[in-house]
């Protein structure tokens, strides 16, 4: 699980950057398959992530701004 979190969260920056490039180039750099990337890529998209391709930029983008994070977060301390 520690894994995919990392891989979330370092695709989550490339896609706020739009500098995933293709399929193939975002997959290398995160280095993964691209089997892995498209399933990363719908498992966010599951838990919310406006994700789509675009073609003039050439990279995955979100539809709309949103915000990634994974932990814990202290609600009223004790």
């Amino acid at each position: 699980m520690l894994k995919q979190t990392q891989r979330i969260s370092r695709l989550h920056d490339l896609i706020r950057r739009q500098a995933t490039g293709s399929a193939k180039d975002c997959a290398q750099r995160l280095d993964i398959s691209e089997r892995q990337l498209y399933n990363t890529l719908e498992l966010m998209r599951e838990l919310g992530a406006p994700i789509y391709f675009d073609a003039p930029t050439g990279s995955y983008c979100y539809k709309y701004d949103v915000s990634w994070s994974f932990g814990f977060t202290v609600v009223s301390p004790k």
